[in-house]
């Protein structure tokens, strides 16, 4: 099923009547709901599709885009490249929730026309209307386009004139410092907008590319005037880096810029605003140990509450496999904080209504785990679930979980984590032996995740997170037919997308190799229900 391209594309300014009941009478028609559905139907439920986590309807998307909570409702928008428009190219897909974790579809909402495609940007929210920025492509950089909407579901989106007449208020222009324009983030401060141009500049010794975004500013949103380079004295910037897809915005007495990197993946920097100047001084700067395209984390997007916590989504990638259909797909939400004794270290951990997905439990009491051995978990079965544990351990041994498991251990994906295996924390006397000042390192590796053989190997994934002395382990693990997350006392996640191919490969077990030992002081499983996807009802929006 194809749809006419001119449904879609941006031939009138407003698609949808602003009469409420109008307006809900006409989206039920829409005919978009009936090709969303068709296409979910068509990719099945089988063993390679989740079942809470979300995925678009045609199962591939680009980087997540200008995630907002708008009048109650979370917004999610994400690079679509459907095959359903005249011309093709990139446009706006959207979804929307109550609950940050049951999504349903929408219609596409700003879709490419007068320019070829409409890229990765962001959405400021203001009391009455709700603003996006977005990157304008077409076969080459074109510029920054802004868009505004009102309407009760974000659907109709108004794309402001810049100064040449055309709907690029900010266009790509090599002669500037900044070269051609990238992704945008946009945002508001005493009565002003101000625009994050996500790009590179060149390392003054080497030449060798250094992320930067570039700053503008307007009082009208239809004028812009460049400022200069946003990150200022970034002695923490890696090599061959850049600065696309960011997101800013303060995090308690902090600012955080999330973005994703090319080469490295997901990547954020925490640092301090200085709001007189507007520039930002980076403090600390790591990855979400996610993984580089294609294998991990793509096109980070946050949004914040009123309440300042921010909220944080992005893109699990697919399996590069060309005979089998996998769906890209999107992590659950997690809930980003600041921590740590010079507040520079985050609190990751997952949000969302994710509990209410909880079925059929199994709970496992205190279990001392055999060194060298396996203790599979009894009459245990599942590929989606949702699982917490709890570790104690003494001297420093492997402690290695075991998911997606079989009988025969032909296919399985290990969490191992190595106990004071890592960087040193900091030179704290307070921990009295130095060696109990080092991290935690936590891996996850699919050597062993699948026996087929067209799929494209990748190094595990890795992550390290400062355990103190007396503290115990805790996994928090989210199974989802070839998606895996699994967060770490709360400081920080890592995320797989093992595919299996195996009916049996739906075990649990734990081993422990090296010196000292380690007990499972409790764990808890839970069978996770799918979250389907609605139709919209309307009228009631």
């Amino acid at each position: 099923m194809k749809l006419d391209g001119k449904v879609l594309r941006y031939e009138t300014r407003t698609i949808f009547p602003s009469d409420p009941d109008r307006f809900a009478a006409q989206l039920r028609k829409h005919p978009w709901f009936a090709y969303a559905e068709e296409k979910r139907r068509e990719h099945g439920t089988g063993r390679t599709v989740p079942r809470y986590h979300y995925t678009a309807p045609e199962g591939y998307f680009n980087d997540g885009t200008g995630f907002c909570r708008w009048k109650g409702k979370w917004h999610l928008f994400y690079g679509s490249l459907p095959e359903r428009t005249e011309g093709g190219g990139f446009v706006w897909g959207h979804a929307v929730s109550d609950d940050l974790i049951r999504w349903m579809d929408l219609p596409p909402a700003i879709v490419n026309g007068p320019e070829p495609e409409t890229w990765t940007g962001s959405v400021y929210v203001e009391e009455d209307r709700a603003i996006a920025a977005y990157r304008a492509y077409g076969g080459g950089e074109m510029g920054i386009g802004i868009a505004v909407s009102s309407d009760p579901l974000l659907l109709n989106w108004e794309k402001i004139p810049g100064e040449a007449g055309d709907y690029l208020p900010i266009h790509a222009d090599p002669s500037k410092p900044e070269g051609n324009t990238g992704d945008p983030c946009i945002w508001k401060e005493d009565g002003a907008y101000y625009l994050i141009s996500g790009k590179t500049e060149n390392h003054p010794g080497s030449g060798e590319l250094l992320r930067q975004g570039y700053l503008y500013r307007s009082t009208d949103l239809e004028h812009w005037e460049y400022l200069h380079p946003f990150l200022e004295d970034d002695r923490l910037k890696p090599l061959c880096d850049d600065l696309s897809c960011p997101t800013f915005w303060p995090l308690e007495e902090r600012h955080l810029l999330i973005h994703y990197s090319h080469t490295y993946g997901a990547r954020y920097i925490l640092g301090d605003y200085d709001g007189d100047r507007h520039v930002f001084r980076p403090a600390a700067s790591d990855g979400f140990g996610n993984g580089c395209f294609p294998f991990g984390g793509v096109g980070p997007t946050t949004s914040t509450c009123a309440d300042g916590r921010v909220t944080m989504l992005y893109e699990l990638s697919g399996s590069n496999h060309g005979d089998t259909w996998f769906p890209q797909t999107f992590c659950l939400p997690r809930e980003i904080g600041l921590r740590g004794k010079y507040r520079d270290e985050l609190i990751v951990k997952p949000a969302g209504a994710y509990e209410s997905l909880r079925g059929e439990i199994r709970e496992f009491g205190k279990k001392e785990i055999p060194n060298g051995g396996e203790w599979v978990l009894p009459d245990f079965h599942g590929v989606s679930y949702e699982a917490e544990m709890t570790f104690s351990y003494s001297g420093k041994p492997m402690i290695e979980l075991n998911l997606f498991h079989s009988p025969d251990c032909r296919e399985y994906t290990s969490v191992r984590v190595y106990p004071c295996g890592g960087a040193t924390y900091r030179q704290d006397e307070s921990f009295g032996v130095w060696d109990k000042s080092r991290k935690t390192v936590v891996t996850v590796s699919m050597d062993h995740s699948s026996l087929d053989r067209g799929l494209i190997t990748h190094s595990p994934e890795k992550t390290e997170v400062f355990l103190y002395p007396d503290e115990k382990l805790h996994l928090h693990v989210f199974a989802d037919i070839g998606v895996l997350e699994v967060f770490v006392n709360d400081r920080a996640v890592l995320c797989a997308r093992p595919l299996p191919v195996l009916e049996d490969s739906d075990g649990i077990s734990l081993t422990v190799r090296g010196e000292g030992k380690a007990v499972l002081e409790q764990a808890q499983i839970w069978e996770m229900k799918e979250i389907g996807f609605p139709i919209y009802p309307g009228p009631a929006i």
